[in-house]
């Protein structure tokens, strides 16, 4: 979370991959890897997806609205019935 937390504010956050982890691996979203670096010459990327960052976390807060209504609905209307 610091490495998005760091991208969002304009940083680079580079982490340094693990011996036979790949980047999919590590992070099989991309959107997971947005504004952050695995290693250092993964950084133009960071850099140029930097901006991505910020959407990303947006649209998640969306879609755990969504679920978050959906399960009062369900739990309300289950418990209403007993």
């Amino acid at each position: 979370m610091l490495s998005k937390y760091a991208a969002m504010c304009g940083c680079v956050s580079i982490v340094i991959p693990k011996d036979g982890i790949s980047k999919e691996q590590w992070r099989p979203n991309i959107n997971d890897r947005f504004g952050i670096a695995y290693g250092f010459d993964d950084i133009q990327w960071a850099k140029e997806t930097m901006g991505k960052v910020r959407q990303n976390f947006k649209e998640q807060q969306s879609r755990t609205l969504l679920q978050l209504e959906y399960f009062f609905e369900k739990t309300q209307s289950k418990f209403k019935k007993n």
